[in-house]
């Protein structure tokens, strides 16, 4: 792609006037569009007259051909060309061509193509910073940088190269650029300060707090979501900061601290109240900090009014309490709820959730205290939700399926285990079940050991509106197998991963 934007960026492109082929194109397609529209509402209207047959005329006394009519020129208001291109941000080359028609096409292009660069290498960084250097003002096109699709060890020398070419950057990725320093994050934040609004930060272990407080210096009152994630040298120091500045957050992640990320961060963002931090915060995710506890979860829960996702995953620490607190203080608001590997969490949370929040999306995983007295009571309360996760659950039976597929009419996607943890039941069993449900849109097995392809062709046979089923570390579907019957079926059968 940086070597399409390069060519655009120094093609001569001349202004094309009524006979350039490609306006003649989209001309010709618009008159023959207005003459079947023309020729179809003549139809529906129920009342033709026939056309009186000419008399037989001499092929010698033939008049001669009338001259065509001269097509009608349809001119596209500048105005919706970035909202048509957009469709056609993943074909580069029908994109090179659109750039070729006129001056107004190329700019529009340009700012499509460098609004969401994509670099597959650290050569196609080099590439793309060189064309920014050739012509500044590529650089304000920029919208989206996303530098964790390179794999490779990116040198510090292209961080210092790109960033003071780009202006108008909103959301930037840099996870695992492992060579990312502070001074780094000062001159991206320099020239993106007025603009940025997401900033995610993982697997950076030269950042430290100082970073975190240029981000909420500069960005402040505009940054909506912020993610840290593997970053070892930021401690609970900088929080109190980002909650005293950072005020219209509304997706917090913080993930693998270890024990630098405690109670006292999330303390620092409900109180005191006036820090106002939690009035906006919509999505709170917590990944392996088991330095946070019930105190500082419970706290947070009756600070945030409009909390409506939430993920906890390895707080060993974390229990019923503040899973209850949460429901009763964001019961209203409260819509996705995802639980992993958290040992203390049983029954009687979930049921209170079920009580008291509007579930549309439920994941959980590695919860070995969560039986079906939970699920059952959760989806009787939840008929809007939409998916549900509880292939991993551990002790639940076939009780939970059928409760699910009488209480859950709107349900479009279902992960469950092939052999439920609890009882020896063939996958065949909970199929069965699971066909019951009207509305699913695709089914995720987990963990079978005796589904065969007829298992599945029998399911896809009697559950026509199944546009997909994913298969994981089920032993005897292969992707060989799945690749001839997504061929031959409707439906679309994936291997996740199989297992020998």
């Amino acid at each position: 792609m940086a070597l399409v934007t390069h060519h655009l960026a120094h093609s001569r492109i001349p202004e094309l006037g009524a006979e350039s082929p490609a306006i003649s194109v989209i001309t010709a397609a618009a008159a023959a569009a207005a003459a079947s529209v023309s020729a179809g509402s003549g139809a529906a209207s129920g009342w033709q007259t026939p056309a009186p047959t000419p008399p037989a005329t001499p092929a010698s006394h033939a008049p001669p051909p009338a001259p065509a009519a001269p097509l009608r020129q349809v001119r596209i208001i500048p105005d919706v060309l970035p909202e048509i291109f957009e469709f056609l941000v993943d074909a580069t080359e029908t994109l090179h061509s659109c750039a070729l028609v006129s001056h107004t096409w190329r700019n529009v292009v340009l700012a499509v193509l460098y609004a969401r660069p994509h670099f597959a290498s650290v050569w196609s960084l080099r590439r793309f910073t060189a064309a920014l250097a050739r012509r500044a003002c590529l650089g304000r096109w920029v919208r989206w940088l996303d530098l964790s699709t390179i794999r490779t060890t990116i040198p510090p020398a292209e961080f210092a190269r790109l960033f003071p070419l780009v202006s108008g950057v909103r959301s930037v990725d840099l996870s695992y650029c492992r060579e990312l320093r502070d001074c780094h994050v000062q001159t991206l934040l320099a020239q993106c300060a007025q603009t940025l609004t997401a900033i995610t930060l993982a697997g950076n272990k030269h950042l430290t707090n100082a970073s975190l407080e240029l981000i909420a210096a500069h960005a402040g009152v505009r940054l909506r979501a912020l993610c840290i994630d593997e970053c070892h040298g930021i401690t609970d120091a900088c929080m109190q900061v980002v909650a005293s500045k950072c005020t219209q957050l509304v997706t917090l992640k913080l993930a693998s601290t270890g024990s630098l990320i405690t109670d006292a961060s999330l303390l620092a963002l409900a109180w005191p109240r006036r820090a106002r931090a939690c009035d906006s915060l919509r999505t709170i995710q917590l990944y392996s900090c088991p330095g946070v506890t019930d105190a500082s979860l419970t706290l947070l829960a009756q600070a945030c009014p409009h909390l409506a996702a939430v993920e906890l995953y390895r707080l060993p620490w974390v229990t019923d309490v503040s899973l209850a607190e949460m429901a009763r203080h964001n019961g209203s608001s409260l819509r996705s709820l995802c639980l992993g590997e958290m040992p203390n969490i049983t029954d009687t949370s979930i049921c209170e959730i079920g009580r008291s929040c509007d579930m549309h999306s439920l994941t959980l995983c590695h919860c070995e205290h969560i039986t079906d007295r939970g699920i059952v009571e959760l989806v009787r309360h939840s008929p809007n939700i939409g998916f549900l996760d509880i292939g991993l659950v551990g002790d639940i039976t076939l009780v939970s399926l059928v409760a699910t597929a009488q209480c859950c009419p709107r349900l479009q996607d279902l992960v469950v285990s092939g052999n439920l943890f609890a009882e020896a039941i063939p996958t065949r069993a909970v199929m069965d079940i699971v066909q019951s449900i009207a509305s699913l849109d695709s089914l995720t097995i987990f963990q079978s050991r005796d589904i065969t392809m007829d298992d599945i062709e029998s399911f896809s046979a009697r559950c026509p509106n199944v546009r997909c089923i994913f298969v994981r570390q089920c032993v005897k579907i292969t992707p060989a197998l799945a690749e001839v019957f997504t061929k031959t079926h409707r439906t679309k059968l994936v291997v996740q991963f199989a297992s020998a």
